[in-house]
C-alpha cells in the first residue's frame, strides 16, 4: 500500500471514524449489483453509503428508474443536480425519465440543459433525435443522429444497430402511414449501409 493512500485512510478514519477501504468495497459491490440488475440491493447499499455526492444520487436515481419507481428516481436525479448544477448526466437521466413517460417537452428541456453543461454528449443527441422521430420530424432527427455520430461514432454504432434501426422504421411506417415512402427510403439506405 502506498504511503499516500494509507495516510489518507488514516486521516479519514481519525476524522470520521469510517474506513476509506470499506467505501471502496461498497462502491465496487454497488457497481456489481447494478451490472447484475439487482437494483433493490444496490439501492440498499447506496442509501447506506456514508458519502453522498452527485454520483451516489445519480446511481440511486438510476436504480429506482430501472425498478419503474419514477417518483423516487426523479427525486434522486434532482438531488444529483442540486449537488452539482453542472452535472450533465443527471439532466440527461431526468430527460430520459420524462421521455419514457411520453412527456416530450419536459424531456427536451432537460436534454437541452444537459447539452448546455456538456456540448459533446452524444447520448443526449440520440435521446433528442428519438423524440423528433416520435413526433414525425425526420429531418431534425436525422440531423441530431448525425451530430451524435460526429461526436462519438463508436457509441452511435453500438446504440443504433441495423436490426434496431429497421425495427424503428417498421414502427414509424405504422405510426405515420402518410410518410411511408420517406421511411421506406430511409430503411433502404439503412439496409444497404449498416
Amino acid at each position: 500500500m502506498k504511503a499516500g493512500k494509507f495516510l489518507l485512510a488514516l486521516v479519514l478514519f481519525l476524522l470520521t471514524g469510517r474506513s476509506l477501504f470499506s467505501f471502496d468495497y461498497n462502491f465496487s459491490a454497488i457497481n456489481d449489483l447494478i451490472k447484475s440488475k439487482d437494483y433493490k440491493n444496490a439501492i440498499n447499499l447506496l442509501l447506506r453509503t456514508p458519502q453522498k455526492d452527485k454520483f451516489i444520487y445519480n446511481k440511486t436515481g438510476f436504480c429506482y428508474y430501472k425498478l419503474n419507481m419514477t417518483v423516487e428516481a426523479e427525486k434522486y436525479y434532482r438531488k444529483a443536480i442540486k449537488s452539482d448544477a453542472n452535472f450533465a448526466t443527471a439532466y440527461n437521466n431526468l430527460g430520459v425519465l420524462y421521455y419514457k413517460n411520453a412527456k416530450y417537452d419536459s424531456a427536451l428541456f432537460y436534454f437541452k440543459k444537459a447539452l448546455s453543461k456538456k456540448t459533446d454528449y452524444a447520448r443526449v443527441y440520440i435521446n433528442m433525435a428519438n423524440i423528433f422521430l416520435e413526433r414525425g420530424k425526420f429531418v431534425e432527427a436525422y440531423r441530431l443522429y448525425r451530430k451524435a455520430r460526429e461526436i462519438d461514432s463508436q457509441y452511435v454504432k453500438e446504440r443504433l444497430t441495423r436490426k434496431k434501426a429497421l425495427e424503428k422504421m417498421e414502427y414509424l411506417k405504422e405510426k405515420y402511414p402518410d410518410k411511408k415512402v420517406i421511411i421506406q427510403r430511409a430503411a433502404y439506405k439503412i439496409d444497404g449501409k449498416i
